[in-house]
């Protein structure tokens, strides 16, 4: 019998796994986070173990992932990422997740009144109410307003009739965004008086 000789190998056929990234931050409406996030990331791989990740906003320019990190611009960021474990094998995700960000809130703009205007700021017949506003980032959900100091609040859903006879009234409106943020919330002093003197 000759000598006894010994060899060791290892083996490794199976690509390594990302998890679903850990995202932090605050979320708002329609899976719309209204503040930064921080991104943590991690991988599996059973065999050889995981040697390296990393991440990239575009799918060209990589970076190592050492520890988690902050997204901070507003709008839809792809996070592309890519695992490798000890025997080479290579996962690429492209993205894995697409990450929506709205800080901004929406701009809702000055109401427009449409109607007969007598003497010291009355309006002599009925007022047609315009309301608008706008969001570029996560977009418009609704514009509202109040007839009674933000008691109740309607959605608008177009131009409307203002037609009670009265002083000193007011209407309030704002603008909501698909995040859920608010606009401020403006005010306009109208009164009306359609009845001639007797």
């Amino acid at each position: 019998t000759s000598e006894t000789k010994s060899q060791d190998f290892k083996i490794d056929k199976s690509a390594p796994v990302m998890n679903e990234p850990a995202l932090a931050g605050t979320l708002g409406d329609n899976d719309w986070y209204v503040s930064d996030v921080e991104a943590t990331l991690t991988g599996e791989d059973a065999t050889s173990g995981v040697a390296l990740i990393e991440y990239s906003y575009n799918g060209t320019d990589w970076h190592d992932y050492l520890n988690p990190f902050d997204i901070t611009l507003e709008g839809n960021t792809p996070v592309y990422t890519r695992i490798t474990d000890n025997a080479g094998l290579e996962t690429t995700y492209s993205p894995q997740i697409t990450v929506d960000i709205d800080k901004t809130e929406p701009t809702i703009s000055d109401i427009v009144l449409d109607g007969t205007i007598g003497d010291n700021d009355w309006y002599t017949s009925d007022i047609e109410a315009t309301l608008a506003a706008s969001d570029v980032t996560s977009g418009l959900e609704h514009i509202e307003y109040s007839l009674n100091a933000g008691a109740d609040w309607l959605e608008y859903l177009g131009p409307f009739v203002l037609g009670t006879e009265a002083d000193s009234q007011n209407i309030q409106y704002r603008a909501v965004d698909l995040a859920g943020l608010t606009s401020e919330t403006k005010s306009q002093d109208f009164k009306i008086d359609k009845s001639a003197p007797v």
